[in-house]
C-alpha cells in the first residue's frame, strides 16, 4: 500500500453544556475578536451565525515549539469544539490548545463529566491488489454485472467495486457519533491504480495502520 497524501484530520471534543458554561455570558463579539487574534483566522463567523449554529472559523494558524500548525477550521459551539488540520496529531494540538486558552480568557469550567474525544480520519492510499479480492465471490457477481449491462447496451464492461462503506447502526450510538469506514475509489483516476479515498472514525496515524492491515486481508481472501 502507498498513502499518496493525507487530506485532513478532524477532531471533536463533547461537553455537557451546563458543567462547562461561564459564570457570566460571553459577548460574541469580543470572542470573535479575541479568537481571530489568536489563531489569525480569514474567514470569520458573523454574530447571527454564531448564535443560531455556532462560531466557524477558517484558515488559522497556531504557533508550535515545533512549528507552525495550519488550521483549516475551527467551530465552537455551546456544547463542543471540532478542530480540522491537515492530520489527527495537529488537530489534537490545536484543540488542546483551544480548550485550555479558551477555558482561561471565557471563564469556562472544567467539565465534570468526561467525554472522549471522537476523530475523523481522510486520506487517499493506492492498494497494490484489486480491493474486490476481498469478496470471495465478487467474481461471480462481476460477471452478472457485466451480462446484464452487455445484453442491455451491446457492450462488454469490466466492473470493480466503486464504494464501500460500513458503519454501526447509528439508533445504537450517541447522536452525532461518527463510526463509518469508507473506501472511495478516487475520482478521475485509473482503476489499475486502486487509488481510494479512505475515512475512518480513527486517528490518522491509527488509520494508516488500520488500512495496511486491512490490504494484508486481500492475499489471504
Amino acid at each position: 500500500m502507498n498513502i499518496v497524501s493525507v487530506e485532513a484530520g478532524r477532531v471533536t471534543q463533547i461537553f455537557v453544556a451546563d458543567e462547562v458554561r461561564a459564570e457570566r455570558d460571553i459577548y460574541v463579539p469580543q470572542l470573535i475578536d479575541l479568537v481571530q487574534k489568536r489563531y489569525g483566522f480569514t474567514t470569520l463567523p458573523t454574530l447571527s451565525e454564531t448564535k443560531t449554529g455556532g462560531a466557524k472559523f477558517g484558515h488559522g494558524v497556531l504557533g508550535t515549539e515545533k512549528g507552525s500548525i495550519t488550521i483549516e477550521a475551527l467551530e465552537i459551539y455551546n456544547d463542543g469544539i471540532v478542530a480540522s488540520c491537515r492530520n489527527t496529531v495537529d488537530a489534537d494540538t490545536v484543540l488542546s490548545d483551544a480548550i485550555a486558552w479558551g477555558t482561561q480568557a471565557f471563564g469556562l469550567r472544567a467539565p465534570k463529566t468526561f467525554l472522549p474525544r471522537t476523530y475523523g480520519s481522510f486520506v487517499v492510499a493506492d492498494f497494490k491488489a484489486s480491493t474486490s479480492a476481498l469478496f470471495g465471490r465478487f467474481a461471480e457477481m462481476q460477471e452478472l454485472m457485466s451480462a446484464a449491462y452487455e445484453h442491455r447496451y451491446k457492450v462488454k464492461r469490466n466492473y470493480e467495486t466503486s464504494k464501500l462503506s460500513i458503519a454501526v447502526d447509528p439508533t445504537t450510538v450517541p447522536q452525532f457519533t461518527n463510526t463509518e469506514f469508507l473506501f472511495d475509489r478516487r475520482s478521475g483516476a485509473p482503476y489499475s491504480l486502486n487509488r481510494f479515498f479512505c475515512v475512518a472514525p480513527l486517528p490518522t496515524p491509527e488509520h494508516i495502520a488500520f488500512l495496511e492491515k486491512f490490504e494484508g486481508l486481500f492475499g489471504t481472501t
